[in-house]
């Protein structure tokens, strides 16, 4: 009952004070029906009206108007305002004789009726945020909207995303901004008075605050605010606590919903697919969440269910920002410099990609292979049989948060020696496999003390690199290492999407110059992070951006680094780039091993070779064959044609055991020269370092002269044709 008082008392007093501020709207000693009324009953009459249209119509217009509200840049609800306003003025004037008075008049009520009711609403907590539940249940009308065709169901669901979305935000940015002002306490007081049966939130960190605004608006949110946590040198310390919570601590669906999902998936009753499955998950993220089960054989293992709803919900919001960013870069010209339809998009990829589980099992299926080689790390085994495109059953697996330093139970020593085996990891999947996990944040990557193994969690997010980007990549650790400006500049401008209308001497002179002053004139070790966020400001401002995989390997790579800086503290902090370099080059080494390099480098270039040849004898035909037909300027004669045609096929056998032969050595010269070159002190025994050192002397000298030769073969016979 407080609650209806208290918004009549300020619907009235802002319609008192409208009335009596914007002249022409309360006419007195007329026979309008509010100028006939005692002052107070009149206030009553108006402000009453008004709150009822603006509480109830306000909603309905926005709700059938979502597109243009984001056009407009919110004017449409002034406008909305003006018309309620102008239907007003019936009450509080007769016959206005000057439709532009009216008009006028309404527009200057509404906005002062709107800043007043605001003002005040904002002071008393009126649509303050709710009290965060446990658990909450997917509202029905998603599921009807489900079951719409899909242009009307797109259209109603944006424009239902769009309302909800500017009441929360309006709801909490508010309550944040009040939170730092003196009219905190009354608020909080005017909300506890109000909202006795369902409690608003009464909280004094504006951190908890964004957390749980980014929890209510939605998974998409969710996700973003993973991202903005993932990079913690950004970040105060309670704002970074706050918001890795929503990496696993995100508010539950409902236990009905989720087996009512599971038994839709799996086509069978949840007691004959598992023979127990957890009620109570054991986590909640922005795509779903966690329960432990067990299969009929008694296997342990974990479900990974879908949020309902979440495909329509997701990409609702994606358009409706994907709209909002069009129309802002539309009318601001700094906007369009920054590039943010192109980093969006990438952003929006990602998430719609982690909408089906199925891309999820593949992804961790192919990166457990590829870790086989890794003792010290696991990747959760897919189940199959009772996995699909929105549930996932994996291994269940134990261990801490990699980034937990108390719960790891690890020495200074032992958390240093865990730190260059996961960044050892995160360069063998980003530099020599191209196919790496995307999404390195502390829920993500766990481990296991008992087995004392780094477990990978949640393929949702992967990057993939081809074997040229792998290079650029290696070569700019290189040159950071290195602290070669130059080579840096290049390798950065090879990694950028082209752009026509960039001055790219300007642009290198400019990336050499950031690059020396932190690299090369600073005499402290650099700053890894700031360095890289002056370069990517740099890019930006040039009208240049990552490449999407690169995009995808750098904040891979920036997590791992804040994986390493957590556990190995202030020690080696600054000495990132060495690091990485140190990792790279022994793993460079570790693959021309060669019972590696064979099959992995010799045999797919042979294999290439293999598969060109008849492309290359196919070519030679057709050229023969227009030669024979006067379709070129040269001409043939007919009776040497079979005869030049086995010259040519005999030229490209020739060809092709000379060039796989000069690939095998040079491999082995290559290979031995590093051996040579390399820092064997640290690894072998002074006896097994002479012993290494004299075979790669013998190596290099027989694949040297080998080289000679079979160069003087191909040479040799020219000289000689030439003579003839």
């Amino acid at each position: 009952m407080i609650y209806f008082v208290v918004r009549l008392l300020v619907y009235t007093l802002s319609a008192a004070v409208v009335l009596n501020v914007v002249p022409g709207l309360l006419a007195r000693g007329t026979e309008a029906p509010a100028a006939t009324l005692p002052p107070i009953l009149a206030y009553l009459v108006v402000g009453t009206v008004f709150g009822i249209l603006h509480s109830f119509v306000r909603p309905i217009m926005l709700f059938f108007t979502g597109r243009l509200y984001i056009w407009s840049l919110g004017l449409v609800a002034l406008l909305v305002d003006i018309l309620i306003f102008l239907g007003l003025s019936y009450l509080a004037q007769e016959g206005w004789a000057d439709p532009t008075k009216r008009l006028l008049s309404a527009a200057g009520g509404a906005v002062l009726m709107g800043v007043l009711v605001s003002a005040m609403d904002a002071i008393v907590g009126f649509d303050s945020p709710r009290l965060p539940g446990e658990t909450r249940a997917s509202p029905a009308y998603w599921r009807w909207l489900e079951r719409l065709p899909g242009r009307q169901r797109n259209r109603f669901a944006e424009s239902l995303r769009t309302v909800q979305l500017i009441t929360i935000l309006r709801s909490y940015v508010v309550d944040i901004a009040l939170g730092f002002t003196f009219l905190a306490p009354v608020r909080n007081f005017m909300k506890r008075a109000l909202y006795r049966v369902r409690p608003r939130l009464v909280e004094e960190n504006p951190a908890v605050k964004l957390r749980l605004m980014l929890q209510e608006l939605g998974p998409t949110f969710v996700k973003f605010g993973q991202l903005v946590a993932a990079r913690i040198e950004v970040l105060p310390g309670t704002w970074r606590e706050e918001l890795e919570q929503l990496q696993d601590h995100v508010r539950p669906f409902t236990f009905a919903e989720a087996s009512a999902l599971v038994e839709r998936e799996l086509k069978q009753p949840l007691s004959k697919a598992f023979a127990s499955f957890d009620p109570v998950p054991l986590a909640a993220a922005s795509m779903g969440q966690v329960h432990a089960a067990t299969l009929p054989d008694g296997t342990p293992v974990v479900v990974k269910v879908q949020r309902p709803n979440i495909d329509l919900l997701v990409r609702s919001d994606l358009n409706v920002l994907r709209d909002l960013i069009a129309t802002l870069e539309a009318r601001l010209a700094r906007l369009r410099r920054l590039g943010l339809s192109p980093l969006f998009d990438e952003f929006a990829d990602m998430v719609v990609a982690e909408l089906d589980f199925d891309n999820e099992a593949y992804q961790a299926e192919q990166l457990k292979h590829n870790m086989l080689e890794f003792p010290f790390v696991h990747v959760p085994a897919v189940f199959p049989d009772w996995s699909g495109p929105r549930i996932l059953t994996l291994e269940r697996v134990t261990g801490v948060k990699i980034t937990d330093v108390d719960a790891l139970g690890l020495s200074e020593r032992g958390r240093r020696a865990l730190a260059l085996r996961f960044f050892q990891v995160l360069l063998q999947q980003v530099v020599i496999d191209g196919f790496f996990h995307a999404d390195l944040h502390g829920g993500n990557v766990w481990y296991d003390r008992q087995r004392r193994q780094i477990v990978f969690l949640d393929m949702g997010q992967v990057g993939q690199l081809s074997r040229a980007d792998r290079v650029r990549l290696a070569q700019l650790i290189w040159a950071l290492h290195d602290r070669a400006a130059g080579p840096t500049a290049q390798v950065l401008l090879a990694l950028c999407q082209p752009h026509p209308q960039v001055d790219r001497p300007a642009l290198e002179r400019d990336v050499r110059r950031l690059l020396n002053r932190h690299l090369v004139l600073r005499k402290a070790d650099p700053d890894v992070g700031e360095l890289l966020g002056e370069l990517m400001t740099l890019l930006m401002r040039s009208g240049l951006r990552l490449r999407r995989e690169f995009t995808l390997a750098f904040k891979s790579m920036g997590q791992g680094e804040a994986v390493m800086r957590s556990l190995m503290g202030d020690e080696g902090a600054d000495e990132v780039v060495d690091i990485a370099y140190r990792t790279m080059r022994d793993l460079v080494i570790k693959r021309l091993d060669p019972r590696k390099f064979v099959p992995e480098v010799v045999g797919p270039i042979t294999r290439e070779g293999l598969g060109r040849l008849p492309n290359l004898v196919s070519a030679a035909f057709n050229i023969l064959e227009d030669f024979e037909q006067g379709r070129t300027a040269l001409q043939l004669d007919a009776s040497s044609l079979s005869h030049r045609l086995a010259s040519v096929e005999r030229g490209f056998e020739h060809g092709f055991r000379r060039m796989v032969l000069s690939i095998s050595l040079v491999g082995l010269m290559l290979a031995s020269a590093l051996v040579l070159v390399a820092p064997l002190t640290e690894i072998v025994e002074p006896t097994e370092r002479i012993i290494i050192r004299l075979a790669a002397i013998v190596a290099v000298s027989v694949s040297s002269a080998s080289t000679v030769v079979v160069l003087a073969g191909v040479m040799l016979p020219r000289r000689n044709q030439d003579r003839g």
